[in-house]
C-alpha cells in the first residue's frame, strides 16, 4: 500500500509484514520508483525486501521440484 503522509511525503507499507518504508518525495509515482530502487515491489500487491526474497525464492525451489520429477520421471519411463 502506497499512502500519502501529507506535506511530510509517502509511506510504502508491506502486505505480508507490514513493514514500511517512508519517501519524502512530492508525488506517488516518486515513492514508488524509490521504493522500486530500494529493492520494494510495488503493484497489485506491495513486498518489502525481504518478503520479496523469500517469495522469489520459494517460486524457485517450486519450479525446480517440478523439473527434478519431470526428469526422473523421464528417466524412469514413468
Amino acid at each position: 500500500m502506497v499512502r500519502s503522509t501529507s506535506r511530510r511525503g509517502w509511506t510504502v507499507r508491506c502486505d505480508l509484514c507490514e513493514h514500511t518504508f517512508a519517501a519524502a518525495v512530492a508525488g506517488r509515482p516518486e515513492a514508488v520508483a524509490f521504493a522500486e530502487t530500494n529493492g520494494w515491489i510495488v503493484g497489485e500487491r506491495t513486498w518489502c525486501p525481504m518478503c520479496a526474497a523469500a517469495h522469489t525464492s520459494r517460486r524457485s525451489l517450486n519450479r525446480r521440484s517440478t523439473a527434478v520429477t519431470r526428469d526422473c520421471g523421464a528417466v524412469a519411463g514413468l
